[in-house]
């Protein structure tokens, strides 16, 4: 039997695939969630270096010689590389970052999810104009579904190549942390990609580029079109990252 579905029915079916994109940002998230916890556990190890060495660099013995007690430890020093104190202020910015990116990512997750609900779930028994101004409404949501997943995405693939320029020991010049060190306190966005780009190293520039990327998906989440769907929990959603993400670039530690 072939049975006649009209206009107002086909609305009611998803356009946007709603199990893919779900599916396609929580693996993003997921891979952004690891790599911050690899460093964040580097960063561990070696704050737990730094504070071992500096008590026990030198040991003193009952006849106030000074003798070293790095015997037992040079083995280990080979095998497993530490960041340096510098480094780990560096590191600490970079993991923070990271942090606010997986948030920024989750928070466009449950965004699309349920403003996509909420659009295909509005009552259908309206006029054929306002039928269409709801397919109209839909195509909206779904090119706009479709460039936050893609946004997900190079935020996923900004957080691996930044990850990437972090295993200790850093390879960068004291110049270049320096360098990376005094962008660490102004806020990126406020300066052109020549200015910021133009002579840094990979660590700066991949650093400078996950932030960039994480504002304009902030931004692509205002979408002006949909703004009827954009409650206060919302809006402070918003204003609550883009202050956390703020924070990330003026402070060492976050």
């Amino acid at each position: 039997l072939v049975t006649r579905i009209h206009e107002e029915d086909i609305l009611k079916f998803p356009l946007a695939n709603k199990v893919a994109f779900r599916r396609y940002i929580m693996q993003c998230c997921s891979v952004v969630k690891e790599t911050a916890a690899e460093f964040r556990t580097y960063l561990s190890e070696s704050t737990l270096k730094i504070k071992a060495g500096e008590a026990s660099e030198v040991d003193i013995d009952d006849n106030g010689e000074t003798g070293s007690n790095d015997d037992d430890e040079d083995e280990d020093d080979e095998e497993v590389e530490h960041y340096s104190s510098q480094e780990v202020s560096v590191v600490s910015v970079c993991v923070s970052l990271m942090d606010v990116t997986l948030d920024i990512m989750k928070f466009a997750l449950s965004s699309i999810t349920s403003i996509s609900d909420a659009i295909y779930s509005t009552g259908t028994e309206d006029t054929m104009s306002s039928v269409d101004d709801r397919a109209e409404l839909c195509a909206i949501n779904d090119n706009w579904v479709e460039s936050v997943t893609t946004a997900s995405k190079q935020l996923e693939s900004l957080v691996i190549d930044l990850g990437s320029e972090l295993y200790p020991p850093l390879s960068v010049s004291p110049k270049d942390m320096s360098t990376f060190l005094s962008y660490s306190n102004s806020v990126p966005s406020d300066r052109t990609s020549a200015e910021t780009e133009e002579g840094s190293s990979e660590l700066v520039m991949h650093f400078l580029q996950l932030h960039r990327v994480a504002l304009q998906q902030l931004t692509l989440l205002e979408e002006t079109a949909l703004a009827a769907f954009h409650n206060e929990e919302f809006s402070r959603g918003i204003r609550s990252l883009r202050n956390r993400l703020a924070l990330c670039i003026i402070q060492t530690d976050c």
